[in-house]
């Protein structure tokens, strides 16, 4: 493995590990099913962010926060596996309008 390739790998496996730590920090204080029972036009999603390329991806709808939480990780590892850098994912209740954006054409 040349020298590049390891930097990457150790910077996932470090950001990974950050991921899964503010995870488990949080777990007591969020939500384990919808916040509000009676919003039916949200569910949990994942939401990761990558600078290269610059676009946000959403995965989901999940039936609550926890199933949302154990697929993180795996979202993350694929960008990373396609070459994706500076990965940033959280968990979030939302209505997405669309699952993957062009984030170079918001900030245009």
């Amino acid at each position: 493995m040349n020298h590049i390739s390891q930097i990457i790998q150790n910077t996932v496996l470090v950001i990974l590990a950050f991921l899964v730590l503010s995870i488990l920090l949080r777990k007591g204080k969020s939500y384990e099913t919808s916040p509000q029972e009676d919003d039916y036009d949200q569910a949990w999603w994942v939401t990761v962010t990558t600078q290269q390329p610059n676009y946000e991806y959403l995965f989901g709808p999940f039936k609550d926060k926890k199933e949302a939480e154990e697929n993180l990780s795996g979202y993350i590892k694929d960008l990373a596996d396609e070459g994706a850098i500076q990965i940033e994912a959280e968990v979030c209740w939302c209505k997405p309008q669309a699952i993957t954006r062009d984030l170079r054409q918001i900030s245009a």
